[in-house]
């Protein structure tokens, strides 16, 4: 599971001066999509990244409430970057049948503490 910060004007090292954490991934706006392939197609949007490395053998709800007990502790921080970033926390679990999801920080992090209201479910599969 992972926590992604995108965005056309700050750097990943403005990101993680903000958010006071070191990526564990990033790239640069104009990288290489591919570094064997450093001609071909180019990033669109620079990238900050954090993976939470939680036991797998934990409940898919566990991994989940990692990553936003983050943006909790770090609210005001991503407060900061709302308009300027899009925020998203990507994830998948082989309880949920090895879907994903995608969640954006804005429903998370909001104008008051009650602003995030959603549900998680696995998808049906046939």
């Amino acid at each position: 599971m992972s926590l992604s910060v995108f965005s056309d004007t700050l750097t990943p090292t403005e990101i993680a001066e903000i958010l006071d954490g070191i990526p564990v991934d990033s790239h640069f706006k104009g990288d290489p999509i591919s570094p064997r392939y450093p001609e071909g197609k180019r990033r669109e949007s620079h990238m900050w990244s954090i993976t939470y490395d939680t036991d797998p053998e934990l409940p898919f709800e566990e991994h989940l409430a990692c990553m936003i007990d983050f943006v909790d502790e770090k609210q005001e921080q991503f407060l900061q970057l709302q308009g300027r970033c899009d925020r998203r926390i990507f994830g998948s679990s082989s309880v949920v049948h090895r879907s994903g999801f995608d969640l954006s920080v804005d429903e998370l992090v909001g104008p008051d503490e009650h602003s995030a209201r959603f549900d998680l479910k696995a998808p049906n599969v046939a």
